[in-house]
């Protein structure tokens, strides 16, 4: 699981401190998916940043599974935008990334039942500007699923793609995450997206970056969620919710 208790975090500019975060207070149950939605600017990178170990200059805790962030003892998968694939390195070589950096090596046979689930087998000897948005994305997740980590940390990952491939990339996403149960936070700008994929929701609202509102979500699972009448009614409270918050900022 992960919890943040009273975590603010800020940086000097001009010897002026620029606050991002303030009195974050987030708990994510262990198996839970997460979504973080908010304006631009109201720091879900950097929340992400913090939960992955990248930054250490920040107030108050952030805990996985008990114990201080520290990703040389956690395993913790980091999606990015631009789905963090490396240019020189082939598709295999991206998928088979994590465990080569933490020295556990290659497990050839989960690697190919991977790639053959996520249907990229096909192009294993490609490289990354060789594929379209929708397959760079399953290879991003196949290096995740790959890795088993404890904390999946993902940062608008779908938000390159058009619609439909975006709906069947987040299929995609469930149907990995429904075998490993990996406790999960997902940060996205798309309402539907927060509402579709997340267990619960938050809510930042910005300058700075704060938690405006946590809501449960009783749809999640359930069969053909999108066409129901309280799917759309949950999205257009969530609109209206966020609309509040951002005018307030």
């Amino acid at each position: 699981m992960i919890d943040l208790q009273h975590l603010s975090y800020g940086y000097r500019v001009d010897k002026k401190c620029m606050q991002v975060l303030h009195d974050i207070n987030m708990h994510v149950e262990k198996g839970e998916i997460c979504s973080v939605i908010g304006p631009s600017g109201c720091g879900k990178s950097t929340l992400l940043k913090i939960i992955a170990g990248l930054l250490h200059d920040y107030d108050g805790t952030a805990m996985i599974d008990g114990v201080p962030v520290d990703p040389k003892r956690q395993r913790v998968g980091f999606m990015p935008q631009n789905y963090g694939l490396l240019p020189w390195k082939t598709v295999r070589e991206n998928v088979e990334l994590g465990g080569r950096i933490r020295h556990e090596g290659v497990r050839e046979k989960e690697t190919a039942s991977m790639m053959q689930r996520l249907g990229i087998d096909a192009f294993s000897e490609r490289y990354p500007k060789e594929l379209s948005g929708g397959q760079q994305q399953r290879v991003g997740l196949a290096r995740a699923f790959l890795l088993r980590p404890d904390v999946l940390l993902m940062d608008e990952p779908f938000s390159a793609l058009d619609a439909i491939t975006r709906e069947e990339m987040q299929e995609v996403f469930l149907s990995l995450w429904h075998e490993q149960h990996v406790t999960t936070v997902l940060v996205t700008h798309y309402v539907e997206e927060a509402l579709y994929l997340g267990q619960r929701i938050v809510i930042l609202a910005d300058a700075p970056g704060r938690i405006a509102e946590v809501l449960d979500n009783p749809l999640f699972g359930c069969i053909d969620q999108r066409n129901k009448v309280e799917f759309f009614r949950m999205s257009c409270y969530l609109r209206e919710q966020i609309k509040k918050r951002w005018r307030r900022a």
